[in-house]
Formats: C-alpha cells, structure tokens, sequence
C-alpha cells in the first residue's frame, strides 16, 4: 500500500513538473511574439489622411487604403536593401487585402524574414522587353475593351505584359482581370502600392518613386504602354534598368 502510495507522489511530481516546464515554455513564446510584434509596430508608417491619398500622375485617389513602411527603421532592423523592403510594402498590401482580418504586424515580419533569405515576391519572367501597360484613366468597362484589343495588337508580341496602376492595388487589378476574364492573358501587374517616399539611403522624400531594377535583364528594353487618355501623361518617378519608351495605343 506504502508503494502504491509514494508511486502515486511521484507520478503527481513528474506531471506538476511537466506542466509547470510547459507554462514556462508557452510565457516566453508569448513573450517573444509579444515583443516581435509590439517591435512590428514601428515598421509601419502613421495612416495618411485622405487628400493626401492622390496620385497627380494618374489623376486618382487611391481605390484602396495603402500601408507605407517605414523603410528606415527596417533597413536598421533587417539590412534589407531599397528594392528588398520597398517588394515587401508590395507584397503586405496585397496580403492584407486579399485578407483584411489579418494582423499585419505577423505578416510584415513573415514577409521580412523571407526577404532576407532568397525569397523574391516579385516572379517576372527573365525576357528581352517588356511592355509596361498603364491602365488608369479608364473606365473598366473601356479598360476591359481596351485590354481585349491590346491582346491582337503587335505590341503584345513584342513583351512580357505588366499591367501597371497608380490608382488601384494589384489585388484590385487581379479581382479586375479575374472578373474580365483576362487574368490567364496578363498574370503580372504592379499597383499603387509599389510606390514610396524614400530615396535609396532610406532618406525621406516629398513625392513618390519606385525603383524595380533586380528582377529584369539588365539589357531588356521596357515600352510604357498608353491609351490616349494618358496621352499627356509621363512616368518619371519609376526607375527601371533602362529608359521606358512611351507608346501611345
């Protein structure tokens, strides 16, 4: 009986052990992601209000509430370059609008921590040319023909097709295509949110700019593709391996 009895201590020890092991080790897990993302908190620049939300290029308001990092702050925190963070900002939103019940201080630092591995979110097939197609000042109803028309157009032959907005976001361009049925014949685009206010020394800047040179040839030749809406219309503010030349469709 006195056996039975010490076993049953024992056996009680050993398991108040375990438990209170496993307490410990669920109170520094939520204390790690507790400072990592009160630590995310910093990555994200304070919401811009509304009339500053205007693109005078595109002659638009954002479709959609853009989350600007802090390019900075994440440069000191991660040594990620310019292109790296600025790709990140990209990726983010779009996560966040496919999802909005996300928490997107877990996802930017999910997204970070890819980045600094070899991880690229932008996938833009290795080419010769490319035809950077500016969709705003459209209607969707005369955006869709227009796509549509471009598809038989000489132009299409002669690049790797990017659909390219400084109004929507890329999720609003692909939900756009996907509804138009479109989305198999243009599968790249670049939205709004490619677009920031930092120089490459992560200084800040008063206007926007966005520098993609790592996923192209750095021999390709890049065409901005236009309707005659935006035939008055420049883009001097995305910085490319080479010059964009303008072509009015």
């Amino acid at each position: 009986m006195k056996s039975i009895n010490y076993f049953v201590r024992f056996l009680s020890l050993i398991l108040i052990a375990c438990s209170s092991s496993e307490a410990i080790k669920r109170e520094k897990r939520s204390e790690f992601e507790s400072n990592t993302f009160m630590k995310s908190e910093g990555f994200f620049l304070p919401k811009r209000e509304k009339h500053l939300n205007f693109s005078n290029q595109g002659e638009c308001f954002y479709e959609e509430e853009i989350i600007f990092l802090d390019f900075k702050n994440i440069n000191q925190s991660y040594g990620l370059n310019y292109e790296k963070i600025s790709e990140a900002q990209s990726y983010l939103n779009f996560e966040m609008s496919k999802d909005p019940s996300k928490y997107k201080g877990k996802v930017i630092n999910e997204i970070l921590e890819k980045l600094t591995g070899k991880v690229r979110f932008y996938d833009f097939p290795q080419y010769e040319a490319y035809n950077f197609i500016w969709i705003d000042g459209l209607s969707a109803i005369e955006k869709k023909k227009w796509l549509k028309k471009f598809l038989d157009s000489r132009h299409m032959e002669n690049g790797v097709p990017i659909l390219l907005s400084l109004c929507q976001s890329s999720y609003s361009i692909l939900k756009f295509l996907e509804d138009s049925k479109l989305d198999a014949d243009y599968p790249y685009s670049l939205g709004a949110e490619i677009f920031n206010n930092y120089d490459d020394k992560f200084e800040f800047i008063p206007y926007f700019r966005s520098q993609i040179l790592t996923p192209f040839k750095k021999e390709a030749r890049f065409n901005l593709i236009k309707s005659r809406t935006l035939k008055n219309k420049s883009l001097k503010n995305l910085i490319l391996p080479n010059t964009l030349e303008e072509i009015i469709y």
